[in-house]
């Protein structure tokens, strides 16, 4: 296993966007925001409830989820750099996911011409992989039907997958030149991941990543991360994945701890998976 720099596949620079770094006082504000989250927060959403999301957003026509703006009024409070940065611009996490998704995708060779996402949401990934490069044949899975629906109405193919019971379905790509990835869904199978890991390992594809939340590459050191972490628990998200990847035997593996993220947890972890 390889690890890679911080922040790799991340450059806030290449954004061109205005920003403040917390001072002192910011900071207050922020841990007072992030405690008082904690108090109330849940677990992740069943599936119901994410169809019922997706409705939503398809019926707001939504370009991208809601959840990822979290600060209804004010400027936005972001992780960057061990601390905290407030700006104006609402769809930063946003910008950042799809940045990011570009750089993995410009590290993998020029065979590759199909792009699975697993966990599709209403297609925003998928929009933006079709603009940057429109050569991919790009597909959206989905637990919910809703989701599916949105990004067959965006053009690109969909079909209906639980992570947490998957089976290959046999219209979806599954050749050496197709690349799977997760953003933000592997954090919802929490301790049930092993069966979609079973379903990469029996695939064909010879390239995997995931930009996701990481229990492990949270800092105990760190009293930002430490509450990330408590906050990755409240939700139940994923648990052991990268521990397990350490001792597998079918990928090698690169990845990438990303200090980004939004003001409760940082899910913009990058790990590769390479066939061996």
């Amino acid at each position: 296993m390889k690890r890679l720099p911080k922040n790799y596949f991340l450059d806030l620079d290449a954004l061109h966007f205005a920003y403040e770094v917390a001072d002192a006082e910011g900071k207050k504000i922020a841990f007072a925001l992030i405690e008082e989250k904690l108090k109330i927060t849940k677990a992740k959403p069943k599936a119901a409830q994410w169809d019922d999301y997706w409705k939503e957003m398809n019926t707001a026509q939504a370009s991208s989820p809601s959840f990822f703006k979290k600060m209804e009024t004010g400027p936005s409070i972001f992780r960057y750099n061990g601390g905290f940065i407030m700006t104006e611009k609402k769809d930063l996490a946003v910008e950042v996911l799809h940045q990011i998704i570009g750089n993995v995708l410009r590290r993998l060779p020029s065979s590759v011409t199909n792009i699975v996402e697993f966990g599709c949401g209403n297609g925003h990934n998928l929009e933006y992989i079709k603009k940057i490069s429109p050569k991919y044949a790009l597909t959206g899975c989905d637990i919910s039907k809703w989701a599916v629906k949105t990004v067959k109405e965006k053009g690109f193919m969909g079909f209906e997958f639980d992570m947490t019971a998957p089976s290959l379905h046999s219209a979806v790509p599954n050749e050496e030149n197709t690349v799977y990835f997760t953003s933000g869904s592997m954090e919802q199978t929490g301790k049930k991941w092993k069966g979609f890991f079973k379903f990469l390992r029996q695939s064909k594809a010879k390239y995997v990543f995931h930009i996701e939340p990481i229990e492990e590459l949270y800092s105990a050191r760190s009293k930002a991360e430490v509450l990330a972490l408590q906050f990755h628990h409240a939700k139940g998200y994923l648990t052991g994945y990268l521990s397990f990847l350490k001792e597998q035997k079918d990928f090698d593996v690169e990845y990438s701890k990303s200090d980004f993220g939004t003001l409760f947890d940082q899910g913009f972890n990058v790990i590769l998976l390479i066939r061996k």
